[in-house]
């Protein structure tokens, strides 16, 4: 037994040196809960929304919140310090820049209030983001807060690999999403978590010299790579560099005193590396072996006397597929080093950098250019996106932050210390690639670490932590009301009140067939809109609305708006392009004199946040024609929902899909609503209009288009109010959406 300790003595001084680490963390209050909480909240969300469903986030925010507002107190009354005032005053600081920002800049108030990554939905979940900061302002002690993320990888270790399991059996990541149709063959999200658990086992297993954290360490690593993306490597690419360079031999330098640090912590991290890619190798084993499992219950089902074969559910599918990872994929075929576009992004945001490079343009300024073609809209590069918001200062900013964090790395006299900020530094990698600093959670618990390491704060007293709160409460109050005053005198819509049955019948993808459907309609008494591609309108061609059917249509006063000049995919054109496709389809109008349009219909049902940035200054209306949609009939029709107007195919495949659209149109007619049905003259069936429009008429449905809605928004100075202004706001359409 002696030999055997001595031999597992041996090795850890190998692998761990034989010097010991001096941590230790004693006591465990309420802020060290909510810590760990913090970084547990996609595991506790999902079993919120198993138990709750759909109001499971929402438990989970409201719970978080109160054990803030708990720790908050508890604080204060133990240490009688205000430190948490310094997350308040940066959220004012935030608001009040982004306030300055849409000022300067009117076009910022979509993407910082109204995109799908807005501003303030982000920085409003309690559950990640810039609550990074408070929690460790809470916290404050480094040993404590090493030892709450050591814990909180534990727990999530164990829920990330049964998500990896949940993946290998059904092929799809809606467990981890809570979410359907979540079938991509790799989880971003998921990486980026996994090699934070990765980094901090990995970290705790120097501290304890401890080999089972190193293989758990080690096999998280494997899933990282992978189930997740690339990314997640520079993540642990840098920890590597980080502990070799800095940490190891406790200095840059390499000499006869540090090489043997350095060699030995590049053994050990070697030996990590080594056996992730053993278990990486063995992830493929599992699933097929998952599978054969699968065949063998399926087989066992068929081959009892209880069940036939054709009486299986016809959902049991076994693949003969083998999983397969992005990652490996890449390295396999040479692609690893792709930017997959990050190149054209990054040409995009310095070209933006360049037309305001002293100060920028505000927050969420590199929106602007990028957010033309790529829905998220930022940069991929923390330096570029610091340079678009803040110009040269924010280029500053960026040099003395990394400045700050090597001195504190190679200063602290504490390895523990030091180790926190290697894993933080090291998680802040992907800003490099990927995400925004204003929405990442590690960039704010660096900020979190550095404030509370800094001098500055010991030497704020609570007066003064008041009235710097105060100051930007301040700004921020006054900032606010110069852009509520003038965003008040810009209302342009007013809010469209549904109060009857009525339809807005429509047709996309124009071809012969158009000419046809619109008849059918018409002679129903019914109007049509018209989305005309048209590129598709002419004699040249087989297939396509002919000049005669298009005169015929315009002369008895068919309603036509933006169907397309091009059938082109909006999530992979660049802007220019679209705006060619505008233009053309205006001119087209204009030379045929037909008024200009004010609807467009993306193609292939696409909509995002920068389908609507590229159309919200030139059409009124945008209809999203997706396929499988399950709209809701139409009560209210507000600015930022005219610009996500849900349409339903009329059009089904079986009786479940007729009994749910018959649905839709009686829940309208019994409430007086509005709703959406267009006719894709790719895939239809003229019986089923007939028999939709025969319903139509049975149940009074008034036909309306676009043009009418557009005479209904019109809003003039002498009309506005500040009830018409609230219910046209992003906010007011968030907070309805919430409460329905």
């Amino acid at each position: 037994m002696n030999k055997v300790k001595n031999r597992l003595s041996y090795f850890k001084n190998i692998l761990f040196g034989k010097e010991k680490i001096d941590y230790s963390s004693k006591g465990f209050d309420i802020a060290d809960f909510a810590m760990v909480f913090f970084f547990v909240q996609r595991c506790i969300t999902y079993i919120a929304v198993s138990l709750l469903g759909k109001t499971g986030p929402v438990f989970i925010i409201g719970i978080l919140g109160v054990i803030y507002i708990i720790a908050i107190i508890y604080k204060y009354k133990q240490n009688k310090r205000l430190d948490v005032l310094i997350f308040f005053s940066v959220i004012l600081l935030v608001l009040t820049l982004s306030f300055i920002s849409i000022l300067r800049l009117a076009d910022l108030k979509f993407w910082i209030f109204g995109s799908d990554m807005n501003l303030l939905i982000q920085l409003a979940d309690v559950r990640k983001n810039l609550f990074a900061l408070l929690i460790v302002l809470l916290v404050k002690d480094f040993n404590k807060i090493l030892r709450n993320i050591y814990y909180a990888s534990l727990i999530n270790f164990v829920y990330l690999i049964y998500q990896g399991l949940l993946y290998l059996l059904f092929g799809n990541w809606d467990a981890y999403y809570s979410l359907p149709a979540r079938d991509m063959i790799y989880n971003m999200s998921y990486g980026y978590e996994m090699i934070f658990v990765s980094i901090v086992l990995l970290t705790m297993a120097i501290i304890k010299r401890s080999f089972l954290l190193l293989i758990m360490g080690s096999f998280a690593l494997a899933c990282s790579t992978f189930f997740g993306s690339r990314g997640s490597l520079s993540v642990f690419i840098m920890f590597i560099m980080l502990i070799l360079l800095i940490y190891a031999g406790d200095s840059l330098k390499i000499n006869r005193t540090t090489i043997k640090e350095k060699l030995r912590y590049l053994l050990t991290l070697g030996l990590v590396i080594t056996v992730s890619v053993l278990m990486i190798s063995l992830i493929p084993k599992a699933d097929n072996l998952l599978d054969n499992l699968d065949k063998n219950k399926l087989a066992a089902v068929i081959n009892s006397e209880a069940v036939e074969p054709e009486d299986l559910d016809a959902d049991i599918k076994i693949s003969e597929e083998q999983v397969s990872s992005r990652t490996i994929d890449s390295v396999m075929e040479g692609e690893f080093l792709n930017s997959n576009g990050r190149l054209k992004i990054w040409k995009a945001a310095f070209k933006s950098f360049l037309e305001s490079p002293i100060f920028g343009k505000g927050i969420y300024g590199d929106r602007l250019e990028v957010g033309k073609r790529w829905y998220w809209g930022y940069s991929h590069n923390v330096v570029l996106e610091l340079m678009n918001h803040f110009g040269i200062f924010g280029l500053a900013f960026f040099g003395f932050l990394v400045y700050s964090l090597f001195k504190k790395i190679i200063g602290s006299p504490e390895k523990p210390t030091k180790l926190l900020f290697i894993i933080v530094f090291s998680l802040c990698a992907k800003l490099l690639i990927s995400d925004s600093y204003l929405i990442s959670t590690y960039f704010w618990l660096l900020i979190g670490l550095l404030i509370a390491d800094s001098k500055l704060l010991k030497k704020l007293s609570n007066k003064k932590l008041v009235l710097t709160t105060l100051i930007f409460l301040g700004a921020s109050i006054i900032f606010g009301s110069i852009l509520l005053v003038k965003d008040y005198q810009n209302q342009k819509f007013r809010t469209i009140k549904i109060s009857k049955p009525t339809v807005i019948l429509s047709t996309t993808n124009t071809n012969a067939d158009t000419y046809k459907i619109y008849q059918t309609i018409e002679d129903f008494g019914f109007q049509t809109v018209t989305f005309a591609n048209s590129s598709r309108i002419g004699d040249e061609e087989e297939n396509i609305l002919t000049i005669t059917d298009f005169t015929k249509m315009k002369e008895s006063g068919a309603n036509f708006e933006d169907g397309e000049f091009y059938y082109l995919n909006p999530y992979i054109r660049p802007f220019t392009f679209q705006e060619e496709n505008r233009i053309s389809t205006k001119e087209f109008f204009m030379e045929h004199g037909l008024a200009e349009p004010i609807a467009y219909a993306p193609p292939f049902g696409s909509h995002n946040s920068t389908i609507e940035y590229r159309t919200m200054h030139n059409y009124s209306f945008v209809q999203v024609n997706k396929t499988g949609a399950k709209s809701q009939p139409i009560k209210i029709i507000t600015f930022p929902s005219s610009l996500n107007i849900q349409a339903r195919q009329l059009y089904w495949k079986n009786n479940d899909e007729k009994t749910e659209l018959f649905s839709y149109i009686e829940k309208a007619a019994e409430n007086g609503s509005l709703i959406i049905l267009n006719v894709n003259t790719k895939n239809f069936n003229l019986d089923q209009i007939n028999e939709i429009l025969a319903l139509l008429q049975e149940k009074g449905f008034e036909s309306i288009t676009y043009q009418d809605l557009a005479e209904q928004a019109k809003l003039s100075p002498a009309e506005f109010s500040f009830k018409n202004y609230v219910e046209n706001s992003y906010m007011y359409g968030y907070i309805n959406k919430y409460l329905k």
